[in-house]
């Protein structure tokens, strides 16, 4: 309750100031047949000590508070009763209302109250409901609601601003998750759009230097190949890195999916790799996000399929079931990548590929099998209420991890490249 005070307006030792003064003050004015002047050194000590009392009443409100009812009961059995000890004890019973809790502050303010009136009653020929000795029940009771409403007022201030803080700054770390979240997507977009043609500019650049001494004109093409695979790629990016805050159309996410697998194995094909497709239950109807999930994953199996396997083939597998959609590709490798003991892939696509998949639920299994066969094995629910068509992570949580097939052989590292 400390902190409540930090924004008071007037000084603490100039409240202790009004405070003394005030008791001091109304020690000496007279207040009916049944109250003295303090008039007596005996009066003025008392009055005095109740001024000392009240000065820690903010560190120790509750045994200010029985001092100055204690002080009350004094000043009555020794016949100088005065406003000072009753002005005292109602500032003692605001004291503790508004640095404690409801419960104490009735109790304490029922205590004080009784204890004031039975001393009146006691050391005076007063009724109990005499105004002079009610008007002490009515000043303590007065006291403790005034001080519990001005607790209640800070207590309420104090929620709203611990609300609007708490609201600021959820709707800063709101605006920088958007931001790690689309920087995530932009990265992925840049993946998918870029490895492929990557591949193919490195694989002509290759072919390009080693026919340009014999044979020019197909380093020619080789180099016709890889300025056009630029200018593509170029396009590409500009439009994955465009602002399409304005309601402009984000071209790649939204018209893919595996309806266009044809004319991306003819790419793949152009290019140099021969792709073997068998399909089962195809025609099943797949949601945006499962399809362009799935389009996305068989490009990136395959553009890998292309950059690192051996004998530039590959078999793609998809099967529709009444529940999910199977994908797997098989190349042949060289050698494996995955040592048995690593516990995730050391390149970005196949964590791309996870990530992927985990937004809607689906699992990854990737390995080298027996032979030296490197097979990708994803399987995606059809059904994917709720999911982004742009295959960005959601806000319910991390994609669900990769489980990797640790290989059973382990072929000669020097035979080729990684996969």
């Amino acid at each position: 309750m400390t902190s409540m005070y930090s924004h008071a307006h007037v000084p603490r030792w100039a409240a202790d100031v009004l405070v003394s003064l005030a008791v001091l003050g109304s020690a000496f004015v007279p207040a009916g047949q049944y109250a003295r002047v303090a008039s007596s050194p005996t009066g003025v000590l008392i009055a005095l000590a109740a001024v000392i009392v009240l000065l820690p009443r903010r560190r120790w409100p509750l045994p200010a508070l029985a001092a100055c009812v204690a002080l009350f009961v004094l000043a009555g059995a020794l016949g100088v009763l005065n406003p000072a000890f009753s002005l005292a004890t109602a500032i003692a019973v605001w004291n503790v209302a508004i640095r404690t809790d409801r419960r104490t502050t009735l109790i304490a303010t029922a205590i004080a109250a009784a204890t004031l009136v039975g001393t009146s009653l006691a050391v005076t020929t007063a009724e109990l409901l005499d105004a002079r000795v009610v008007q002490y029940a009515a000043v303590i009771a007065f006291a403790g609601a005034a001080g519990d409403a001005m607790r209640s007022r800070r207590a309420y201030i104090m929620a709203i601003t611990e609300r609007a803080r708490n609201a600021e700054e959820t709707r800063e770390s709101e605006a920088l998750r958007r931001v790690a979240e689309d920087r995530l997507r932009i990265a992925r977009e840049l993946h998918d759009a870029v490895a492929h043609q990557m591949a193919v500019i490195n694989l002509h650049a290759g072919v390009a230097a080693q026919a340009l001494p014999d044979r020019p004109a197909d380093a020619q093409d080789s180099l016709t190949t890889i300025r056009q695979a630029v200018l593509r790629e170029i396009g590409t990016l500009l439009a994955v890195l465009r602002d399409d805050s304005a309601g402009r159309p984000r071209p790649p996410a939204a018209e893919i999916g595996l309806g266009r697998v044809d004319a991306l194995l003819a790419d793949f094909a152009r290019d140099g790799l021969a792709v073997t497709v068998s399909a089962r239950g195809a025609g099943t109807r797949l949601s945006a996000p499962v399809d362009t999930i799935a389009y996305r994953i068989v490009q990136e199996a395959l553009t890998n399929a292309h950059k690192h396997g051996a004998g530039h083939t590959a078999e793609l597998r998809i099967s529709y079931g009444s529940g999910s959609v199977d994908i797997e590709v098989e190349n042949p490798v060289a050698f494996h990548v995955l040592h048995p003991a690593a516990d995730a892939p050391a390149g970005h696509g196949l964590v791309g590929v996870a990530e992927r998949a985990g937004t809607i639920g689906g699992t990854v299994e990737f390995g080298v099998r027996p032979p030296d066969t490197f097979r990708l094995a994803v399987s995606l629910p059809i059904s994917s209420a709720g999911a982004d068509p742009s295959a960005d992570i959601p806000n319910t949580g991390p994609p669900a991890p990769a489980r990797i097939s640790a290989p059973t052989s382990v072929p000669d590292p020097a035979a080729g490249a990684t996969s």
